[in-house]
Order: C-alpha cells, then sequence, then structure tokens
C-alpha cells in the first residue's frame, strides 16, 4: 500500500524533505531544519505543506516540445502563404491571363503567292477508230485429243493434257478379252526421248483385263523434268507395233 501524500523524508538526501503525491516522488523539496523551527507535527505535515512549500511542478513531457515546435513551424508556414497570396491578387490574375492569351506577334509575314495554273486543256476525245483490247488466244488444242486411235484390240481416245497427264479412254474392239499393259503407254518428248507413266495402284487402268466391247478410263502421269512433250505412243500390248496421238 502506498503512503498517502504529504511531505517525508527524502530517501536519495536524509537533509531534507520531499513530497509525495501518493503516487511517485514530485520535485518540491525543502531542508529539514525549517521543519524543525516551524515544529509541523506529523499528522498535520501529511496533510498541507509546510509554510515555505512549493506546489508540485507538474512534469513537462520531453517528447511535446518537438511536437508544439513543429506545430508553430506549420502554422507559420500556412499564414505566409495565405499573406502572400492575399498580397498579391494581380500577378496570380496577369499569369493565368497571359497562360490563356497569346499577343499577336507584330511580325509582317511574307506574303503569300499564289501560283495560277490555268486549266489543262480538255483531252482530245480518243479516236472511234481505235480497236478495243482484245483477249488473249486461246491455245490451241492438240490435234490428237478426242479423236480416237487404234492398235490391236484397243482402241484410244485421249480426251485432256495439261503438259504433265493425259485423261485416256480404252476400249477392246477385238474379239477375245485384253488385258491393259499400262507400261506400254509412253510418252515421247521433242528429243525424241520415252518416258513411261507413272505406276499408281489405284488407277482402274492398271491390270484392267477388257472383254470384247468393254471399256476403262483413268489418267496416265509423266514426269518429264523440264521436257517438252510430243505425242503419246500407246500399244495394245508390249508385242505390238502402237499409234501415235500428238499433243501439240
Amino acid at each position: 500500500m502506498l503512503p498517502p501524500s504529504g511531505w517525508h523524508p527524502d530517501p536519495h538526501d536524509p537533509r531534507q524533505y520531499r513530497w509525495w503525491d501518493g503516487q511517485q516522488w514530485t520535485s518540491s523539496t525543502y531542508p529539514r531544519a525549517v521543519v524543525g523551527a516551524v515544529s509541523v507535527p506529523a499528522n498535520t505535515a501529511a496533510d498541507s505543506p509546510g509554510p515555505t512549500a512549493e506546489p508540485p511542478k507538474r512534469k513537462f513531457d520531453k517528447w511535446k516540445l518537438p511536437v508544439v515546435v513543429l506545430s508553430i513551424l506549420v502554422v507559420m508556414g500556412i499564414g505566409s502563404l495565405v499573406v502572400k497570396n492575399s498580397d498579391n491578387p494581380r500577378s496570380t490574375a496577369a499569369e493565368r491571363t497571359t497562360v490563356a492569351y497569346t499577343a499577336p506577334s507584330t511580325t509582317p509575314r511574307p506574303a503569300t503567292v499564289r501560283q495560277t495554273t490555268s486549266p489543262a486543256p480538255a483531252s482530245a476525245p480518243v479516236a472511234a477508230a481505235v480497236a478495243p483490247p482484245t483477249s488473249p488466244a486461246a491455245p490451241a488444242v492438240p490435234s490428237g485429243l478426242g479423236r480416237p486411235y487404234r492398235d490391236g484390240k484397243f482402241e484410244f481416245v485421249v480426251h485432256t493434257w495439261d503438259g504433265a497427264t493425259a485423261s485416256i479412254e480404252i476400249r477392246n474392239i477385238g474379239d477375245r478379252p485384253q488385258t491393259v499393259s499400262v507400261s506400254s503407254l509412253y510418252l515421247i518428248d521433242r528429243n525424241d526421248r520415252k518416258f513411261e507413266p507413272e505406276f499408281d495402284w489405284t488407277s482402274d487402268l492398271v491390270l484392267a483385263s477388257l472383254n470384247p466391247g468393254q471399256s476403262v478410263s483413268g489418267n496416265l502421269t509423266y514426269v518429264l523434268s523440264g521436257a517438252t512433250a510430243s505425242h503419246l505412243e500407246l500399244h495394245d500390248s508390249m508385242f505390238s507395233g502402237g499409234v501415235d496421238v500428238p499433243l501439240r
């Protein structure tokens, strides 16, 4: 339990008394000799300070000083800005006006010289004698296309040719069955070189056995490697003489 407030012997200096506020020691002190001259009873000394007693001083927290100084500086800064703006209202208005308006330049501008061009004379009408553009001539159809050619028991009709592939129809015109020999259907180029068609197992021409009167159609594709085709040399078998079908 804490002692009651009042004057008590200073725990740090026995030659003086120190005021106890009921919670902690204060900075108020006086010599013990004064207490003896006045003869302050112990009970009354606890209730009131002696004749020369001073009221306890409140401690001033050290952290409050920087806060007070900073507050004063902030107030002074705001005040100076307000005074500066109120003392010079015209300059501010002048600055705004300068930004909003730019005086026209007094430097004379060079006169703009406009070149007068006379209108171009109207073009003379195109003579009616000018012939309209003609479309390019269609490529000549090879003379051998669409015509029947016979060798042995087969009749051959080449329907189309695109420079590499020929669409052909083969009919048996003999009196007995005959098998198509695709490897005997040659292409001859302008240098008289002979080319066999590419072998395609999916083609209907491959190993087609035709009875008399039957026919079969398919495509023959040749890899010419830059050569120019001259004609087809078609055989009903590898032993026949063959027949030529022009391709140009």
